[in-house]
């Protein structure tokens, strides 16, 4: 009897543990950082996405190589093009610009796009807020080398789809696939 409480309890633990290991594409890194990945199907070879990546206007100090990274410098976040309301989301989010470091990796047929860095800007000055303040995502997204589960809601389901909307380069959709 007492074993299987044991194993019970094992049990709990290890699903507890599985479910904060990724939450609408953000991850944990073993440094406690949070990062958001992705994999998308693509007809194009490497040259073709760093050419949209070039010339898409939002993407600076692109590098390429054997993967190619460049930086988001305060992307603009409409929570209400993706479909969410100033109350239904935090504060911090409807108030804050996006930057983040980007790596894209590109094989057989589909590319993978790892976001991390990951700051938000404050675009506004008023109540708890002030204009230019910066935060990395983990203020709110990590609590003891795990998602929050109130970064897990409404935040990470409406930065997945800024991030989703954001990478999807050349109008092909997400795989739902490991790397």
């Amino acid at each position: 009897m007492r074993t299987c409480h044991l194993l019970a309890a094992c049990a709990a633990v290890f699903i507890s543990l599985s479910l904060h290991a990724q939450v609408n594409n953000f991850s944990v890194s073993q440094e406690g950082k949070a990062f958001w990945q992705k994999v998308y199907d693509t007809n194009l070879e490497h040259d073709g996405l760093l050419n949209i990546i070039i010339n898409n206007g939002q993407f600076v100090d692109v590098v390429d190589g054997d993967v190619i990274t460049f930086r988001v410098v305060r992307a603009k976040l409409d929570f209400k093009k993706l479909g969410y309301s100033r109350g239904a989301i935090p504060i911090y989010a409807a108030g804050s610009d996006v930057s983040c470091f980007v790596t894209v990796q590109i094989k057989d047929g589909r590319y993978r796009v790892t976001a991390d860095n990951i700051v938000l800007t404050e675009n506004s000055t008023g109540g708890l807020m002030k204009e230019g303040t910066e935060n990395p995502i983990e203020t709110w997204a990590v609590r003891n080398g795990e998602i929050t589960k109130a970064f897990s809601k409404v935040p990470s389901q409406l930065y997945d789809k800024f991030f989703s909307g954001m990478f999807l380069l050349e109008g092909k959709s997400y795989i739902d696939d490991e790397w």
